[in-house]
């Protein structure tokens, strides 16, 4: 009868130790998703802040430096987070600025829509994905003086 008590007493302290380690992979699991949570939510911020000053500033150093961080979002770290709707919002985004920069002025009166469609797409993904519950937009844009 001893042998079975201490067995049972081996057991309980296996299955003890398995929830004491289950835990701990859960909290590490947590952390590393909050941490990807947060980094993917600032990418996204300054991904919509670049798009929306090259849309609307007249200030060349401000334009500039927002210009030179979304192609740094563009081919860098954007790439990691971001889903297709997105991505495609940065692409025509993209393609204009690259119009611009070859004196096609033709997409100079979308910047920003463009500016607001990537807003768009980057808010839908983070109301998706993170199950935040956003106020309705409203079905028409609105008009900039």
């Amino acid at each position: 009868m001893h042998a079975c008590r201490k067995l049972t007493k081996d057991r309980e302290a296996q299955e003890k130790d398995r929830a004491t380690l289950q835990l701990q992979i859960d909290a590490t699991t947590l952390s590393a998703k909050q941490a990807f949570n947060t980094k993917h939510i600032e990418l996204y911020s300054r991904a919509s802040e670049d798009a929306g000053i090259l849309a609307t500033s007249s200030d060349a150093a401000q334009q500039a430096k927002a210009k030179e961080d979304f192609w740094n979002l563009y081919w860098g770290t954007l790439g990691i987070v971001e889903n297709r709707k997105v991505e495609a919002a940065m692409v025509e985004l993209g393609n204009c600025l690259t119009a611009l920069d070859n004196k096609d002025e033709s997409c100079r009166n979308d910047l920003r829509s463009l500016s607001l469609s990537l807003a768009h797409a980057c808010r839908a993904e983070v109301e998706t994905n993170f199950r935040v519950d956003l106020p309705s937009l409203n079905a028409e844009p609105r008009q900039m003086p």
